[in-house]
């Protein structure tokens, strides 16, 4: 059961750690926008150590981000979501990286 208004998660989701202290997020559109085009996208990630999510809105036409000044050695738990005007949508399967 889903929300007809609100698109699906994102697919092709990746997670890669391209220098020290980053996270790289990659992603394509979700197989279905919902009621309204995507207005944006959320990346998330916290460390596994926290209860708290940091979430960044990204605009509607990237579909990367890389987050900066995370703490090197350290497993991280990441996903992504995909937003419209109906609301956010299921996000990604979740991920654990550990940053370089």
């Amino acid at each position: 059961i889903y929300d007809a208004d609100t698109p699906d998660e994102p697919n092709n989701v990746t997670m890669s750690t391209p220098a020290a202290g980053e996270i790289k997020f990659d992603w394509t559109v979700p197989s279905r926008a919902g009621g309204s085009a995507i207005t944006k996208y959320k990346v998330a990630y916290k460390s596994l150590s926290s209860t708290n999510y940091t979430r960044v809105e990204v605009a509607h036409t990237l579909f990367t981000k890389t987050v900066t000044g995370l703490v090197s050695g350290e497993y991280y738990s990441c996903y992504v979501n995909a937003i419209n005007t109906g609301g956010t949508g299921t996000h990604s399967d979740s991920v654990t990286v550990k940053v370089a």
